[in-house]
């Protein structure tokens, strides 16, 4: 790797890795009456979104470079945006991981589930170096056709249904694990798409999903394409180092 390769980081401090979070909306009207009163989102008719800033109810949210240490002619900074992609979804685009884990909590203590809540997640497998280019625009990484959605439960539910042939429990124990260590040394796809399920695992789920593909992405930028999920996983499991 070039070792005067940098890479590119928020204004609050964290790796820039864009996270899509996706929402059912079951009632829009309650949604909008809850975005036009917080004084943290503010509407962006031009650009048909809501932009999440780093003020008023959100000025409390603590990232690694604090609110206080932004210098005042920058403020507000976006932190996200919000978009309608119909009458029953909608998304919001973060930069960072921590802002995605931090705009789960934020907006459930909002939007009630009964109105909206929050189903999958998207990350960017990679990292950017920083240049002076500006941000990658975050609506072409997220377009449909580049996002691959993994669902654990249906990938358990097939190998299940593979296993069913064999008879001997030992040998289709043997088999089960021969298949999730062939599912967990897979590259990740460019960007992956998953469940979330923070209403009944709360967001510790979530942070780590998206911290383990972090660590991978961290690893393929030091040089160290080899890298796998399931190999992180393992180094975590046993208490080494996930990252050399």
């Amino acid at each position: 790797m070039d070792s005067e390769k940098q890479l590119l980081m928020t204004m609050t401090g964290e790796i820039h890795q864009p996270v899509r979070l996706y929402y059912q909306v079951v009632d829009q009207a309650a949604v909008l009456k809850v975005f036009a009163k917080l004084r943290c989102l503010d509407e962006d008719q031009d650009n048909q979104r809501w932009v999440w800033l780093y003020h008023g109810e959100a000025k409390k949210l603590k990232f690694h470079t604090s609110y206080a240490a932004i210098p005042r002619k920058m403020r507000p900074i976006v932190l996200g945006a919000f978009r309608f992609t119909s009458a029953q979804d909608m998304t919001l685009d973060v930069r960072s991981c921590e802002r995605a884990t931090q705009a789960v909590v934020f907006f459930d203590r909002y939007l009630k589930q009964s109105i909206a809540h929050v189903t999958h997640a998207a990350i960017v497998n990679h990292l950017f170096p920083a240049t002076t280019d500006g941000l990658p625009a975050l609506e072409g990484l997220f377009a449909p056709e580049q996002v691959t959605e993994i669902d654990g439960e249906r990938v358990l539910l097939r190998m299940a249904e593979s296993l069913k042939t064999i008879q001997d429990p030992g040998q289709r124990m043997d088999m089960a694990f021969a298949l999730m260590e062939k599912q967990s040394q897979e590259r990740l796809p460019e960007v992956e798409k998953f469940p979330v399920h923070f209403y009944t695992d709360g967001i510790t789920s979530l942070e780590n999903a998206l911290r383990l593909r972090q660590i991978v992405a961290f690893e393929h930028w030091r040089g160290h394409t080899e890298c796998t999920l399931g190999a992180v996983i393992k180094k975590v499991s046993a208490g080494l180092p996930a990252v050399t």
